[in-house]
């Protein structure tokens, strides 16, 4: 009797489960942003990627030549530490390779900064801007429908 009444409960659970419709990752993304959102996240993001920026390699260059470091020692170093070889660093070398990683780690928060400012004067909140993004990275189905809604603005 009790197996027969286990039975029963499975079958009816898996009835239940089967008629409940769980929502698929798409229509999640679908209700979760308005076309108005998406197409002020497109034309923002579009904005960012495509405007002139500073080339990382060029900022560390002239972060380079401002230190007390030449550029030749400093690329030793870097050589040295990309290939787990051991070399000799003096504490003043130490001393301009750490004002060297804030300099460009200073440069980037800039370049972040620039950007928020970017992203809230074109009327969007940080949160949600960054919200997009996150799912615009993951979802095919998010990238599609931007490229959509992109495509029939014009």
């Amino acid at each position: 009797m009790r197996l027969r009444n286990a039975s029963i409960l499975l079958v009816g659970l898996a009835l239940l489960f089967s008629c409940t419709k769980v929502p698929t990752r798409q229509q999640v993304s679908e209700k979760k942003f308005s076309d108005e959102e998406l197409k002020k996240f497109a034309s923002i993001y579009q904005y960012l990627r495509l405007r002139p920026q500073p080339h990382p390699e060029k900022i560390m260059q002239e972060v380079v030549k401002k230190s007390p470091l030449s550029e030749k020692r400093f690329g030793e170093i870097m050589r040295a530490k990309f290939t787990q070889q051991k070399i000799e660093i003096s504490p003043a070398e130490q001393k301009a390779l750490d004002a060297i990683r804030t300099s460009v780690k200073q440069s980037q928060l800039d370049q972040k900064k620039e950007d928020d400012k970017v992203i809230i004067n074109r009327g969007m909140t940080l949160e949600r801007y960054y919200a997009i993004l996150t799912e615009y990275k993951q979802s095919t189905f998010l990238q599609n429908r931007i490229y959509e809604l992109m495509r029939s603005k014009k």
